[in-house]
């Protein structure tokens, strides 16, 4: 299990997995007298545990009695800058409305910071543009970059991207939380997500500065940087470039991997409740355009029992 997967159940608080499955199991009708008193002993318990149920209970809330015409969930059919500020329905549980613009629940909808961002891509999505002379730019689904003041450089906030540069006197450079990439003539694959960097050299040489230290990446080197370190290797360029075709694939890749990769590609959220079974591999390609037919796929393919709650939410494990 990658660290970004492992962070993917982590951050996940036990509390939020609780009330999900209570309002579930409330939803079904199923509830006794006997469950009641256990629910209202359950909340009672801690704040975190009320605190959860009631952060659930306002998204179930409002994602049912959303407007089809107004629902957050999926993200319009286009890409969206600063200047295109997605707005729901007016009833949207307003109590709560600050938390889950600068803290979305479970990442369901963009942050603020993406929502700010110059460009940004939504469930599905792809945008190419051309930030400099010379440079190319594709954005891949769920991705939100900021133009810096010059044009010599983009900030990508999160997500993924493919960038091409031309013969330049002058370095291009991406930056990201992680660390800058610079090149004058190198085609490469750049992904940040959360605290973790994937840097693949497609050709021409790429420079990795990140934690204080240079790395030079050659045509056909990756470079991963996370809180654990940094991590040179050959990379499978089949996989990694897989996007642009709108192909996921996986070569015995662990469930939590392939979950964190889905999530990418969908409306809602894939929870994996049990790291155990996280840890089960996954092969196969898929569609990102069919992607629900994946997560159906990969239930049946690994008999795993799955949960599904309103606005997309799903329960593994």
């Amino acid at each position: 299990m990658t660290a970004e997967s492992q962070q993917e159940i982590e951050t996940v608080e036990p509390a939020l997995l609780e009330a999900m499955a209570w309002l579930a199991r409330a939803g079904s009708g199923a509830m006794s007298d006997m469950d009641m008193a256990a629910l209202k002993h359950w909340r009672a318990r801690t704040p975190e545990h009320d605190r959860a149920f009631e952060m659930v209970q306002a998204f179930q809330t409002a994602a049912l009695a959303m407007p089809k015409s107004a629902q957050i969930m999926p993200f319009p059919k286009r890409a969206t800058s600063r200047r295109a500020f997605l707005v729901g329905g007016s009833a949207i549980a307003a109590s709560v409305a600050g938390f889950m613009v600068v803290r979305p629940p479970l990442g369901l909808w963009p942050s603020l910071a993406d929502l700010m961002s110059d460009h940004r891509t939504g469930i599905g999505e792809r945008l190419a543009f051309s930030p400099a002379a010379g440079v190319q730019f594709e954005m891949n689904t769920r991705t939100s970059v900021s133009l810096e003041n010059h044009t010599d450089s983009v900030r990508i906030i999160d997500g993924e991207a493919f960038v091409q540069v031309a013969d330049r006197s002058a370095d291009f450079k991406v930056i990201t939380t992680q660390g800058t990439l610079s090149t004058r003539g190198g085609r490469f694959n750049v992904r940040t997500l959360g605290h973790r960097l994937s840097v693949a050299c497609v050709s021409g040489q790429v420079a990795c500065d990140a934690d204080k230290a240079r790395t030079i990446l050659q045509t056909g080197d990756q470079l991963a940087v996370s809180d654990a370190g940094q991590q040179h290797t050959k990379a499978d360029m089949e996989t990694v470039m897989a996007w642009r075709r709108g192909l996921l694939i996986f070569r015995g890749t662990p469930l939590s991997d392939v979950v964190a990769e889905i999530n990418r590609y969908r409306g809602g959220r894939i929870i994996l409740a049990d790291a155990d079974v996280g840890k089960r591999p996954v092969i196969g390609i898929f569609h990102t355009a069919h992607i629900e037919n994946t997560v159906n796929q990969i239930r049946q393919l690994l008999a795993v029992s799955m949960m599904r709650l309103p606005g997309g939410v799903v329960l593994i494990g």
